[in-house]
């Protein structure tokens, strides 16, 4: 027994949606699950540029009176923000470009955030002796849970596959 494409009406196996080439074509668009990355690049690249901005305007503003230590620490967050808003960008023309590198560089955002903020934390704990805020563990959970989330799905999601071909 066969059923009948969703798209086009014509005859396919059952347990299937679509025909072979009404699939390809609904497979390569950005839909399902692939908008929730989309949002996050969106929202990362928002989020990083205006980070970037407020850490060198600190760094400029207070520069004499900040510590060597300080110093050090305030550049480290400025270089880091400022590479991982390029990243996003590059990563966001890749994603809507549907460009088939943009699995690996979307885990290497991920992955690049995750370490980014951790080391930042573990940073400013050590050499300030402060406590670590609760913001901050919330940036690391965030990551952590993000690349737990999406660094699998990137890896064996047929649609990604499909997706990001060119």
């Amino acid at each position: 027994m066969s059923n009948k494409c969703i798209n086009c009406d014509i005859e396919i196996p059952r347990g299937v949606d679509y025909c072979p080439d009404c699939e390809a074509r609904e497979l390569s668009k950005i839909r399902g699950f692939l908008i929730l990355p989309a949002i996050g690049i969106i929202l990362s690249i928002i989020s990083l540029s205006w980070s970037t901005f407020q850490t060198l305007k600190i760094l400029v503003d207070k520069f004499q009176l900040l510590t060597p230590t300080l110093t050090w620490l305030v550049s480290y967050e400025l270089v880091g923000f400022f590479l991982l808003f390029l990243l996003s960008v590059y990563t966001c023309f890749l994603f809507f470009g549907k460009k088939k590198a943009l699995p690996k560089t979307y885990i290497l955002l991920m992955l690049s955030g995750l370490a980014f903020h951790a080391v930042d934390v573990y940073l400013t704990h050590h050499f300030l002796a402060t406590p670590v805020a609760s913001d901050d563990l919330r940036v690391v959970f965030h990551y952590l849970v993000s690349s737990c989330i999406w660094v699998p799905y990137f890896i064996v999601s047929v649609r990604v596959k499909r997706t990001f071909v060119k």
